[in-house]
């Protein structure tokens, strides 16, 4: 394994140093290239897939007994974040966690496996949701696999579950006049803070409920607000369906119509949960491999979403197992500590072996 920590550290940090920020979805042609080439030179045989206008990389037939799923888009940063570097150890960058450092590891792993019947899918638009990446992949049957595992940022334990999301946008209108006639106008301001409070009555239970992620209004500091607008952002478990969800957020708006707010709603993201049985071939194969690598393994339900629900929603079973820590993804100082990288080639080796050997 360790003639490979070299190539597979300069490799994350090419995937670095190319922004795919999302959104907007930049450089997306750029990384797709990068990815093809490399698997070229590893052996890999891949296909460039324009999903909706925008490029997946996908490996073998896409219906491998196992198959391995990554996503190349990252969340917006600072442009030093483009700039790799090491330290203590750790490689630091954009994407080192979330989760270039895991499709390096991932395709070192497919390299050295060398099977037919383990294919790969490397895909954009997962920090949007994946509706253009994955989703519409598995929509137009690219790929159809048999089990799937996702090296995704997962602090290390294996996640065979992941909350569900709903969250919206939320305009409140009023009616705009000069701050000194303001009785002429009506404030989109204070009636979006009354429809606010009614959300903030909202026990998540198990879940989350962020309101106000982002919030806009107003033109200028002497006029009325004529609209105003905030979000919610509700994670909710697996086993609460969306559809609940949604009646209770829109129960909430309806009423607050029928008082007299005139209220816009546009849905940003919406999916359910989903939860693989932990005595599924793809769970019990990867903790055994995690803990013979790590000396301990854990099961974890995501507390955010992941690209591989789009799998479960087909029946398909998942789970993630990826380098680095949750807790600086996203975050100005991201980094995946290299023994973290090379412990998840190791494991991706393993469960490729296993799937093989077992089939």
């Amino acid at each position: 394994m360790e003639p490979f920590k070299d190539e597979i550290i300069e490799f994350t940090k090419e995937l670095i140093r190319i922004p795919t920020v999302n959104p907007s979805g930049e450089h997306y042609t750029e990384c797709a290239s990068l990815l093809h080439e490399k698997c070229s030179q590893l052996g890999l045989d891949t296909t460039i897939v324009e999903c909706d206008g925008l490029p997946s990389i996908v490996g073998g037939n896409g219906r491998g007994i196992l198959h391995f799923h990554g996503h190349y888009d990252v969340v917006q940063a600072d442009k030093s974040q483009f700039d790799p570097y090491i330290k203590n150890g750790n490689l630091y960058g954009r994407g080192s966690s979330d989760m270039k450092g895991g499709i390096a590891a991932m395709l070192y792993a497919l390299h050295v496996l060398d099977s037919p019947d383990i294919t790969f899918s490397v895909t954009p638009d997962e920090e949007t949701g994946g509706i253009h990446g994955v989703h519409c992949l598995l929509e137009r049957s690219v790929i159809a696999p048999k089990a799937v595992l996702m090296p995704e940022v997962s602090s290390n334990r294996i996640w065979h579950a992941c909350r569900g999301a709903l969250a919206l946008d939320i305009t409140v209108k009023g009616k705009s006049a000069h701050s000194v006639y303001q009785h002429l106008g009506t404030n989109a301001f204070e009636e979006m803070l009354d429809v606010a409070q009614e959300f903030r009555k909202i026990d998540p239970g198990k879940g989350t409920l962020l309101l106000g992620g982002a919030l806009k209004g107003g033109t200028q500091f002497n006029m009325v607000p004529e609209a105003c607008s905030f979000t919610i952002d509700w994670r909710f478990p697996p086993d609460q369906a969306l559809a609940t969800v949604k009646d209770k957020v829109f129960t909430i708006i309806n009423t607050m119509k029928e008082k007299g707010n005139p209220i816009d709603t546009s849905i940003l993201l919406e999916t359910d949960g989903f939860h693989t049985s932990k005595t599924e071939k793809i769970c019990t194969i990867t903790h055994e491999a995690v803990q013979e690598i790590r000396g301990t393994s854990e099961f974890e339900l995501c507390r955010g979403f992941l690209d591989i629900r789009h799998f479960a929603h087909k029946g398909i079973p998942a789970v993630a197992y990826g380098p680095g820590l949750l807790e600086v993804a996203h975050g100005p100082t991201e980094y995946v500590r290299i023994k973290d990288l090379m412990d998840a080639f190791a494991i991706y080796c393993l469960v490729g072996r296993r799937f093989i050997d077992s089939s």
